[in-house]
């Protein structure tokens, strides 16, 4: 297992603490961008089957180290159907910036999707899984927030649906 700490010489665990009662688990303890073994791997997917969002921080990826990680989860597929917003050469990453919408827009706007959604839901396969990666964060504002629709708390309609 790829392990991190600020002290040099000290090695941590892998620690996958849960932060709400429906949804999300904070991960630390490990480099996303190192060589995982099969067993972290195997108990990060857990996790993410557990807790549908993981949180990781402070994780210096850049996008061939995300697609990298990507794969211990499944196979890594175009991240929009149209090749919309893709770096060169990275055709997996979704590339979303305010400041290109704004470049391109004539405007800035705090949140150019402001209402739920699915990512890329309307493929006929869609992706199991999607990846955020955040290298500018505004200082207020840039709010993600999730949702568990398979939550035994949702009325039984939404776990349905």
């Amino acid at each position: 297992m790829t392990v991190i700490d600020d002290r040099p010489g000290v090695a941590t665990e892998l620690r996958i603490a849960p932060i709400a009662g429906y949804i999300g688990a904070e991960v630390s303890g490990v480099d996303l961008a190192g060589d995982l073994d099969e067993a972290t791997a195997a108990r990060l997917r857990q996790a993410l089957l557990d807790h549908k969002v993981l949180f990781v921080r402070d994780q210096p990826l850049d996008h061939a180290a995300q697609i990298r990680f990507s794969r211990h989860f499944g196979k890594v597929t175009p991240a929009h159907p149209y090749d919309y917003n893709a770096p060169e050469g990275y055709p997996e990453i979704l590339e979303v910036d305010s400041r290109k919408y704004a470049a391109r827009g004539g405007a800035r706007k705090y949140s150019y999707a402001n209402f739920w959604h699915t990512d890329v839901s309307a493929l006929v396969n869609p992706p199991a899984i999607t990846f955020l990666r955040s290298e500018l964060v505004p200082d207020v504002g840039g709010d993600t927030t999730w949702t568990n629709l398979a939550a035994e708390a949702a009325p039984p309609p939404v776990r349905g649906l």
